[in-house]
């Protein structure tokens, strides 16, 4: 049987992770989806990145890529885990694609945004979204012209 000293020693090991994410570290995230569509399409390969709407703090930026059919998921700290509580403008960044560039390689060549600029700003996108612990599904966004 393990002393009182190892005992402790575990509980503490076991307990560190919970005394780190109130003392600090990495709030708790939540499950999120939406969808994205332009002009009634899914807008493919764009990226969804949500900002901090109260204040501008760049160092958690979720983020998520359109699938085919215009959903996507939200990754924060590790893929598709979700995004912390709050509220968030949404801006969404989505370039057209050429094909591959001239000369090998397998970088590929793009020209430029597809959607208006608008939407690459959390000032000016109108994209906003306001996660708490039960939301699952956000409200499509909807982009026009």
């Amino acid at each position: 049987m393990p002393s009182a000293r190892k005992r402790s020693g575990l509980v503490l090991l076991f307990l560190a992770p919970l005394f780190l994410t109130a003392c600090g570290g990495k709030p708790p995230t939540y499950k999120v989806a939406g969808k994205v569509l332009y002009e009634n399409k899914p807008a493919t390969g764009a990226v969804v990145t949500f900002h901090r709407a109260v204040n501008d703090d760049k160092s958690i930026l979720p983020n998520g890529v359109v699938k085919e059919d215009g959903t996507f998921e939200l990754t924060t700290y590790a893929l598709n885990d979700g995004v912390p509580a709050g509220d968030y403008k949404v801006v969404i960044f989505w370039e057209r694609k050429l094909g591959k560039k001239t000369g090998g390689g397998d970088d590929d060549d793009f020209a430029g945004q597809v959607i208006p600029l608008r939407y690459l700003k959390p000032e000016t996108s109108g994209l906003t979204a306001t996660i708490t612990k039960t939301t699952t599904t956000l409200e499509p966004f909807l982009l026009t012209k």
